[in-house]
């Protein structure tokens, strides 16, 4: 008897409520963060190269990429550059792209082709990448960053701060092979992340014990804790 009294105004208040619960459910929706591209998921870049000419990440579907953000002003970035170098020549024959994208405002892009001369690198390199692009590919705001892109345009491989020649070529001959063998560690960071969330723009200050992940080999890298800004 109670329960048929109160009806009509249960049933009065439906409306009201399912719109308040539509009204929740937006407001909730505003509230979620922008995510990096989900695993496995292609991540697109469009930038140009030193003639000015276009250049799209997704052309070089079908190889194995290394994406690896720089700067001529960043030091690490430009002890990078020989190794990166040596990975070009090395692996160019076997399916996979080489890409230094820079992060370089316009006013200093004029400085690239000396750094790239010291460094005897002639390996493809865009210009115009900016903190946005590293964020997409979940690489944070600091230099040097570098990705290793499978043949389907899926990041298998993070490498944030400077990295060694070594921890390159595994992951590379990872994605090459049969991938029967352990995955290296798909995410590496050599910097103190501390450094970064006070904006200092380089340092070389010595780590302490316990700050950053500790190598996976033997290989030093000699400035590993230097990290550099991108400008904003």
């Amino acid at each position: 008897m109670l329960l048929a009294r109160a009806l009509p105004a249960l049933l009065e208040l439906l409306p009201l409520t399912a719109n308040r619960v539509r009204a929740f459910l937006g407001s909730a929706m505003l509230l979620l963060p922008m995510a990096a591209a989900p695993a496995g998921a292609a991540t697109e870049l469009n930038l140009t190269d030193l003639a000015g000419e276009p250049c799209r990440l997704a052309d070089l579907r079908g190889k194995v990429v290394v994406l690896n953000f720089w700067a001529t002003w960043c030091g690490p970035c430009r002890e990078e550059l020989v190794f990166v170098e040596n990975i070009h020549r090395d692996y160019a024959g076997r399916d996979v792209a080489v890409i230094a994208a820079s992060t370089d405002p316009v006013s200093a892009r004029a400085d690239i082709p000396s750094v790239l001369s010291a460094a005897g690198a002639t390996f493809t390199v865009w210009t115009g990448a900016s903190t946005g692009d590293m964020e997409r590919f979940d690489l944070g705001t600091a230099l040097p960053a570098t990705a290793i892109i499978d043949r389907d345009g899926a990041v298998a491989f993070r490498m944030i701060g400077p990295v060694g020649e070594q921890q390159l070529r595994r992951r590379i001959e990872w994605l090459l092979g049969d991938r029967l063998a352990a995955m290296p560690d798909n995410r590496l960071e050599t910097f103190t992340p501390g450094l970064a969330a006070v904006g200092i723009a380089e340092s070389t200050e010595e780590a302490s014990p316990g700050s950053r992940s500790q190598p996976e080999d033997e290989e030093a890298v000699a400035s590993a804790t230097e990290v550099s800004l991108v400008p904003s």
